[in-house]
């Protein structure tokens, strides 16, 4: 867990320093799970399921680390 957040904050900084608005995207099964997880260290941090994104929405996929497993960093945009 102690991994995890770590490499959510950092990879959320670095976002932000290159003037992305990332988002975390996850499977809408463990979606409220890692959302409460997140929220205790990174309100304001957007965390979707596959399910919330249109199909057509345009996704930059960013570093995804295996310590993450299935979650991936993504920019809206």
């Amino acid at each position: 867990l102690t991994e995890f957040i770590t490499l959510v904050r950092e990879r959320f900084e670095d976002a932000a320093k290159a003037g992305e608005a990332p988002v975390l995207v996850t499977s809408a099964g463990v979606r409220p799970f890692v959302r409460g997880v997140v929220e205790r260290f990174r309100a304001q941090t957007p965390v979707l399921s596959q399910a919330e994104i249109h199909p057509r929405a345009r996704l930059r996929t960013g570093p995804v680390d295996t310590a993450l497993g299935a979650l991936k960093l993504a920019a809206l945009g």
